[in-house]
């Protein structure tokens, strides 16, 4: 319709019908473009110009249309074959490493790298602070958590940041990782490591298999809960070696070798 002149000549009969055709025409535009987000499913609803079922349109628009498995579901659904896949993993991997980060309360600045090796019946803890970074403290006021930079219980390295991608690329290798909430360390890390091509087991994951429990679990939780003696937490040597201490007992594991220098 061009103008009003042109809508006027019409009957309302022809106006009604007018009407009709143009609320088809948006209709039509609408769900064309839905289809481009809509599931299989629900692009057949659309197709058929029937609404979609309960108030799945208004959680389509906030991105919600995903459906989450509830916690029961998801962490008992075949739970002992996983625990024991998990379990033959770290028992036949030839080399597993452990890893832990801390970092900075105000910004992603990285301050600590701990990484525990496992290789040839030879447990070693290792500790590499940020030298650039050395100054940089949290406090407990602020975060809850104390800087223990210098609390590791072996011997700690001081490198460069520009030496980190070496370090990570010497230390990981083609390992097997075992980390805590690991999905932040890798998040800080991915700049300097590409962690695509290592399996990666994650103890905070493994603990809501074995537990059947949603809820995550803090490390030390976790340490006090299998008796496990320990020191220095929020240090990322001491976190990355008793990480893969609390593994190795949750799965009922024996520690594959003597710790170096012991």
């Amino acid at each position: 319709m061009n103008n009003r002149e042109e809508w006027n000549s019409l009957s309302p009969e022809e106006q009604e019908t007018f009407r009709k055709e143009r609320r088809e025409k948006k209709k039509a535009a609408r769900a064309l473009n839905d289809l481009k987000t809509l599931t299989k499913e629900e692009a057949v609803f659309v197709k058929q110009n029937l609404p979609l079922p309960g108030n799945q349109r208004k959680k389509l628009k906030q991105g919600k249309t995903k459906k989450k498995k509830n916690w029961q579901e998801k962490y008992t659904l075949n739970s002992k074959i996983f625990l024991e896949d998990v379990s033959q993993t770290l028992i036949n991997s030839p080399r597993t490493i452990s890893l832990d980060v801390e970092q900075f309360m105000y910004n992603n600045r990285i301050l600590e790298v701990g990484i525990t090796i496992v290789e040839n019946g030879i447990v070693t803890p290792k500790h590499f602070i940020i030298k650039e970074h050395y100054k940089n403290r949290n406090k407990t006021n602020v975060c809850n958590l104390d800087d223990n930079k210098d609390g590791f219980i072996f011997e700690s390295t001081l490198i460069s940041i520009k030496d980190l991608h070496n370090v990570l690329i010497e230390n990981i290798k083609d390992s097997l990782i075992v980390g805590h909430a690991f999905d932040n360390d890798i998040k800080m890390l991915k700049r300097y490591f590409d962690f695509s091509k290592n399996e990666v087991v994650d103890t905070q994951h493994v603990a809501k298999y074995f537990r059947k429990d949603p809820k995550q679990m803090a490390l030390s939780k976790m340490l006090a809960e299998y008796e496990i003696e320990h020191e220095g937490l929020h240090n990322a040597g001491n976190d990355a070696y008793y990480t893969l201490m609390v593994m190795y007992h949750m799965l009922n594991i024996n520690e594959k070798g003597k710790l170096n220098g012991k």
